[in-house]
């Protein structure tokens, strides 16, 4: 689409014989090549992963190319780039919906997986290539043990959501923005709907990020 007229470029299939099972719910794009990143991804909360989660497609508008590699998880939820050619997805792994299970993130296609440290599965993330940090978006606080056998809870019931952010070169998390809130998916979302919008968006330069603020219907700016 060009913004300026409005004019609509030729339509490229991402897969010209869709195998009938997964979906692609993930994207990106990188603006220093204009490359574009989309991923299948699973179904259902609980990650139903099918034939081709996982997939990821490079989209280059301007030969009109398509091409794909398995390089990404079939449960992830989360798809950025650093707009330096790298691309990063996070995803969640539990061995049951009984248990609370944990967070993690890699760069595709073939970085290690790294613990974010956490019970609870990202709800948004973005890049900063400049000073290689990745913000991590929580609905809530950490989870704490508060007794009993996988019983967890929270210390503060007035808690906000944070952001985590992440030295990606370490793993190691130098900082936390707090007073955010992300809404359950599915829930009422404003005008605003995070769950269908990239939720979180930066300038390396002044480190300043902007994300959606709690009633859903306005911008919330924050540094990190």
């Amino acid at each position: 689409m060009n913004t300026a007229t409005g004019a609509q470029g030729t339509p490229l299939e991402l897969e010209p014989t869709p195998d009938g099972f997964a979906t692609y719910g993930l994207l990106d794009v990188d603006e220093s090549t204009g490359v574009f990143s989309a991923q299948k991804t699973g179904s259902t909360i609980n990650c139903l992963a099918s034939t081709g989660s996982g997939t990821v497609a490079t989209i280059n508008l301007d030969s009109a190319t398509v091409t794909h590699s398995g390089a990404g998880v079939p449960c992830a939820g989360n798809l950025a780039s650093d707009q330096k050619g790298n691309l990063y997805e996070t995803w969640y792994h539990s061995a049951s919906v009984n248990f609370a299970g944990t967070g993690y993130y890699a760069q595709l296609p073939s970085g290690d997986p790294v613990n974010l440290g956490t019970n609870q599965a990202a709800e948004a993330l973005a890049i900063d290539g400049v000073h290689q940090l990745g913000l991590f978006a929580f609905r809530y606080p950490d989870l704490k043990p508060t007794g009993g056998f996988q019983q967890y809870g929270f210390g503060d019931n007035n808690a906000t959501g944070r952001i985590a952010v992440v030295d990606l070169t370490t793993g190691e998390t130098v900082g936390t923005v707090t007073g955010v809130e992300y809404l359950p998916a599915g829930a009422f979302n404003g005008r605003l709907p995070s769950h269908h919008e990239r939720a979180i968006q930066l300038d390396p330069a002044t480190r300043t990020g902007w994300t959606y603020a709690a009633d859903g219907s306005q911008i919330q700016q924050f540094s990190y």
